[in-house]
């Protein structure tokens, strides 16, 4: 198999000035592989990328940060059920290489933090919340029985951590 890609990203960034700090990153892309079954998508060809960042500084050493996350979904290669009647069973029949996407893929963290100054270390503590919009994003494909309906199995549910970091 033999395969070309090209692509583009804009980074736009702000600064951090007074109380916000943030950046745009778009990434549009195409890679395609050729073979004996054809011209198809790359297994982990994404056309369209962009990740948005933010923080906001709030009085007394807080800070308020978050990250979204929007994707064009990933390809896959679908399955159609054909039944044997010989071995009384369906069979999973490949379609074209790489022929169907995922739905748009997307995701919002967010992260709450308090910042302590000492003599000699500065303490955070901090809550991170993964997936705070509980997005359920496809990761895999998976069919029922006969091949006639997809099966979903999603990306990772909402993810709380809290923790404490201390910098010497």
């Amino acid at each position: 198999v033999t395969g070309r890609a090209i692509g583009g990203e804009v980074f736009l960034r702000y600064r951090p000035a007074g109380v916000f700090f943030g950046w745009l990153s778009l990434t549009v892309s195409k890679s395609l592989r050729t073979g004996d079954e054809g011209t198809f998508p790359g297994a982990y060809d994404v056309p369209f990328a962009g990740t948005v960042v933010g923080a906001f500084k709030l009085p007394r050493s807080w800070c308020i940060s978050g990250k979204y996350t929007l994707t064009s979904g990933m390809p896959y290669t679908p399955i159609h059920g054909a039944y044997d009647a010989e071995y009384d069973q369906w069979r999973g029949i490949s379609g074209d290489i790489h022929s169907e996407r995922f739905p748009l893929f997307h995701q919002l963290d967010v992260r709450v933090d308090k910042t302590w100054t000492g003599k000699r270390a500065r303490w955070t503590l901090y809550l991170d919340v993964m997936n705070a919009m509980n997005t359920k994003n496809w990761v895999q494909v998976s069919y029922n029985r006969n091949y006639q309906r997809l099966e979903q199995e999603f990306w990772i549910p909402i993810i709380p951590n809290l923790g404490l970091e201390v910098a010497f």
